[in-house]
This record gives structure tokens, sequence and C-alpha cells, in this order.
């Protein structure tokens, strides 16, 4: 706010400035006063005309340029906040289902999938003995993964552009995610739909492998 306020204020000062120059400049060269004649307020007059003519009709494109501009901005801020508000809406309501299925038999499903996926060394999680592992704890808590593997694209749809809101959105929900199933988790799961889907590793929004 108080940068937009310095900007205002050095707009106007310009714009002062710019329709203060031509008198200065006539005045600096022909002189400037109280003639008694007619044609020396003719010929000031036509001057001077001319060349506010020219800046009057540069400030009226400026100004509307910048209400294009204006315009542009608020479409794309309203459209983005609807996106992105319908993405939070379907990632709430897919997320209180995954903390529901994991928090079941006091939190059975959470334990076991941690048990699980942190006694399989990250190198080996492409194994075929592990992923039949990794499959049979899928089939056995079918309801876990595919929540886990639908909210992948809102967070990449989230991420996706590196700008507000987009980048504080994501933010927002990946730690949302984080505080209430635990980081821990958040890692575990993104182990299992590496070695069930042989997801491309920068599509992984919590776990990196160590190098």
């Amino acid at each position: 706010m108080k940068n937009l306020k310095v900007l205002i204020l050095v707009g106007l000062i310009a714009v002062f400035i710019l329709l203060l120059l031509p008198i200065a400049f006539y005045a600096n060269s022909f002189g400037i006063g109280i003639w008694n004649s007619h044609k020396n307020w003719g010929v000031m007059g036509s001057a001077i005309g001319g060349i506010y003519t020219a800046i009057f009709a540069f400030l009226t494109l400026l100004v509307l340029i910048c209400q294009s501009l204006f315009y542009f901005w608020s479409h794309r801020y309203t459209m983005d906040m609807g996106y992105i508000r319908d993405n939070r809406s379907d990632f709430n309501e897919l997320f209180d289902k995954l903390d529901s299925g994991l928090s079941e038999n006091d939190s059975t499903v959470r334990i076991q999938l941690l048990e699980m996926i942190e006694s399989i060394p990250e190198e080996d999680l492409l194994n075929p003995e592990n992923f039949q592992v990794i499959r049979n704890f899928n089939s056995k808590y079918p309801h876990i993964i595919p929540i886990w593997v639908a909210l992948q694209p809102i967070l990449t749809a989230l991420s996706h552009h590196k700008r507000f809101p987009y980048l504080h959105s994501f933010e927002a929900v990946r730690l949302k995610t984080a505080s209430i199933l635990t980081f821990r988790v958040c890692v575990a799961l993104d182990k299992v739909l590496y070695g069930l889907k042989g997801i491309e590793l920068n599509r992984c929004h919590y776990w990196q492998p160590q190098t």
C-alpha cells in the first residue's frame, strides 16, 4: 500500500511537470505577458494548444492502457481464485476421507503403513518383491492409496504457477496435510505411490530420495 501511494504521488508530480513544460519552454523562447495584440495571443494559443493536444492525447492513451491492465489483472485474479477455491474444496473433501481412513481402528492403518514402508530401503522400492508387499497393503486397505493418488493432480495444479495466489494456496494445503497426517505419513504415502505406480520423483510433494 505504501509503494502504491508513492507511485501515485510520483505519477501526479510527473503529470504536473509534463503540463508545465510547454508553457515554460514557450516563455523561455518567446517570452510571455499581457499583450494588447490579438496576434500575439493567437500565436501563443496556437503553439501551446497544439502541444497540449498531443500531451492530452498521450495521457488519454495511458489512462486507457492502465484501465485495460487493471481489468486484465482483476479478471485473472477472479479466475485464479475461482480455480483455487474449486481445487481446495475437492482437496478438503478427499483429505477428510483419507484422514478418516488412516485413523480407523485406533490408527492401525497408519501404523501398518509406516511399519511396512519404513522397513523397505529407498533404493529397493521398485524391486518386484517389495512391489508385492506394497500391493498387498493396497489390497488390504483399498481406500487409502487411491485417495492419495487423487490428491496428486490437485497439488500439481496448485504448484504449477510460482506466483500468488497459487504458490500460497499450494503451501497452505501442503502444510495442512503434513500437520494433520504428520510429515512422516506423507513421506510414506509418497514412497508407496512411487513403489506402486513408479511415478517420477519430481511429482512427489513430500518425499525426496537421499542421494
